[in-house]
C-alpha cells in the first residue's frame, strides 16, 4: 500500500515510517495538514494516518478538508494522537470524518490491522448534511479550545516550576540581547555585587574589563548568528566594588520575544583561580628550594648557594632577586643578584643602621630579625632614599625577609612588583651569616614616574613599612 503519514514530530515520524515499511509498505510524509493537503494534489496514496496536534492545520481540519474534497472524499483516514486521548477526543475524530482512531503508542500489529480493517470498509465515512455540519465545527471549536485552555494551564505550571528553579540557582543565569542584560536571576546579581534593576539597565561592557570587550563581542556575534551554537570560555568581569571576578560563561543562541539573544550560566570561579595560583607558587616554591639544597649537597660554596637561590626565585616568577651581606660600618654588600638591570645595585645605598638609608625594608628585616613590606614605593616615606631610582627601574612595592642562622645573624629580602604583593615563607635556617637575599618583582613595562603599586593586604608580616601606625 501507499501510506501518508502526518507528524510534526520528526522522531514520531521516523518510527511509523520504519514501521510500516517494515511490512513492506510505501510511505510519503507531511508534516501538518497544508502539506498534506498539497503532497495529496500529486500523489495517490490509499490510506492517511495523522496526527492531530500540529501548526497551520490540524488532524481534525485535515480529516474535513478531505472529507470536503471532490476526489479525496473517500479516502480512508486514521487519527494517531498522544496528546487528544479523552473519550470526547475520539468522538470528534470520527464525527470530523476519520474512519478509526489510535491512540499512541501503539504496536505495529495493531496499525497494519487497523490500515486493513478502513480499507476494506466499503466507503469512507459519509460527510455530513450542513446542519450537522455545523454541530461538528462547533464541537470542533468548542474542543479546541478545551485543549488549547488546558495547554495554557500546563504552561504557566511549567512556567511557574521553571521560574523557581531559576530563581533559586545557584549558578548566574541571564539573557543578553542588544548587548545588555534583559534577565538575570537573583545569583547572577549577587556575584556582581548589584540589584537585578541596576544589572538590567546598563550596557554589558560595563560589567567587563576593557581588555576583554573584543572577545566578548566576538563571541556573542558568532552565536547570534548561528555560527556556534553554544560556547564555554573564561573571561573577566567587574565587581560593584571594582574588584576583578574570574568567571566561567556558557551560553547559546535562543529567541527571545520573537528576536535573536544568547542566554547563558555565569559560574564565580575568582576563589579556584587564586587557589589555582597559590598551588603554582607553591610547586615554583619547591622546586627553587629543591634546586638550592641540591646544590648545597652537590657541595657548591655558599656564594654558590645564594647565586642558586637569586636565580631560582627568579625563575619563580620575581623580575629582581638580590642577596646582601650586613657589614659592621652598617652597610649592606651585595653578594648574589640576579635579574637587575644594569647600575640598579650600584647606585644603591643600603644601611641597616637608623640613618635614612636604613630605614628600608632591607634594613628594617636585618635589624629586627623580622620581614618587612613596602606595598607602594611611590607613595612610602621609608622608601624615600631609593625611590627615583626604583621607579625608573619599574619597581613598585618591596619585601624584605630576614634568614637567620644559627649563629644569630639576619637576612632579608625584597620584592618590587605592579600586581598586589602576596608571599610565601619558607620556615628554617641559613648557613651563614649577616646575609640578607632580597627578592624584586619589575613589571614588563616601566611605569611612568610616580607609578603606584595596586594594594593589597600581606597577612602574618609584622612591619609594613607603609602601614599606618607601624613606624
Amino acid at each position: 500500500m501507499n501510506l501518508l503519514i502526518v507528524d510534526d514530530d520528526l522522531t514520531n515520524l521516523k518510527l511509523l515510517r520504519t514501521q510500516l515499511e517494515s511490512e513492506g509498505h510505501a510511505v510519503f510524509e507531511a508534516h501538518d495538514g497544508v502539506e498534506a493537503l498539497a503532497l495529496l494534489e500529486r500523489q495517490r496514496v490509499d490510506a492517511v494516518i495523522s496526527d492531530i496536534l500540529m501548526p497551520r492545520m490540524d488532524g481534525y481540519r485535515l480529516c474535513h478538508e478531505i472529507r470536503q474534497h471532490v476526489r479525496l472524499h473517500d479516502l480512508p483516514i486514521i487519527i494517531y494522537s498522544s496528546t487528544y486521548t479523552a473519550p470526547e477526543d475520539e468522538k470528534l475524530s470520527l464525527n470530523m470524518g476519520a474512519n478509526k482512531y489510535l491512540e499512541k503508542p501503539a504496536s505495529v500489529e495493531t496499525i497494519i490491522a487497523a490500515l486493513y480493517e478502513v480499507i476494506a470498509q466499503p466507503q469512507a465515512a459519509p460527510r455530513p448534511d450542513a446542519q450537522r455540519e455545523v454541530e461538528v465545527l462547533k464541537e470542533y471549536n468548542e474542543r479546541l479550545i478545551s485543549k488549547l485552555k488546558e495547554k495554557n494551564t500546563e504552561l504557566q505550571a511549567a512556567e511557574v516550576k521553571f521560574r523557581s528553579l531559576v530563581e533559586q540557582s545557584i549558578v548566574g543565569i541571564y539573557i543578553i540581547q542588544d548587548d545588555q542584560f534583559v534577565y538575570v536571576n537573583p545569583r547572577m546579581a549577587g556575584i556582581f555585587g548589584r540589584s537585578e534593576e541596576e544589572m538590567t539597565s546598563r550596557t554589558l561592557y560595563d560589567f567587563v574589563v576593557p581588555e576583554e570587550h573584543a572577545l566578548v563581542r566576538e563571541n556573542i556575534r558568532k552565536r547570534i548568528s548561528g555560527k556556534v551554537p553554544s560556547i564555554h570560555y573564561h573571561l573577566r568581569m567587574l565587581h560593584q566594588s571594582g574588584a576583578v571576578l574570574q568567571v566561567e560563561v556558557h551560553s547559546s543562541r535562543m529567541e527571545y520575544n520573537g528576536r535573536p539573544a544568547v542566554m547563558g550560566t555565569l559560574l564565580d570561579i575568582t576563589e579556584r583561580k587564586r587557589a589555582e595560583e597559590r598551588i603554582q607558587k607553591g610547586l615554583k616554591l619547591e622546586t627553587a628550594l629543591r634546586r638550592i639544597d641540591e646544590k648545597i649537597l652537590e657541595g657548591a660554596n655558599f656564594l654558590e648557594a645564594l647565586d642558586t637561590a637569586c636565580d631560582a626565585t627568579v625563575e619563580m616568577g620575581y623580575r629582581m632577586c638580590w642577596v646582601g651581606q650586613a657589614m659592621p660600618d652598617h652597610t649592606v654588600c651585595p653578594v648574589a643578584s640576579k635579574g637587575f638591570n644594569p647600575g640598579f645595585l650600584e647606585n644603591i645605598d643600603f644601611r641597616w643602621d637608623d640613618s635614612p638609608e636604613g630605614q628600608g625594608p632591607t634594613g628594617i628585616s636585618i635589624r629586627t630579625g623580622q620581614p618587612c613590606v613596602i606595598q607602594n614605593i611611590g607613595e612610602s616615606s621609608f622608601y624615600a632614599p631609593w625611590r627615583g631610582i626604583a621607579l625608573e627601574h619599574g619597581c613598585l612595592s618591596s619585601a624584605s625577609f630576614p634568614l637567620k642562622s644559627p649563629g644569630g645573624g639576619s637576612r632579608g629580602s625584597s620584592a618590587c612588583l605592579r600586581r598586589p604583593y602576596r608571599c610565601i615563607r619558607r620556615r628554617g635556617n641559613w648557613p651563614a651569616d649577616d646575609v640578607c637575599p632580597a627578592v624584586h618583582d619589575r613589571p614588563p613595562e616601566l611605569p611612568a614616574a610616580g607609578g603606584t603599586a595596586r594594594h593589597d593586604p600581606a597577612p602574618g608580616l609584622p612591619y609594613r613599612a607603609d602601614a599606618p601606625g607601624v613606624h
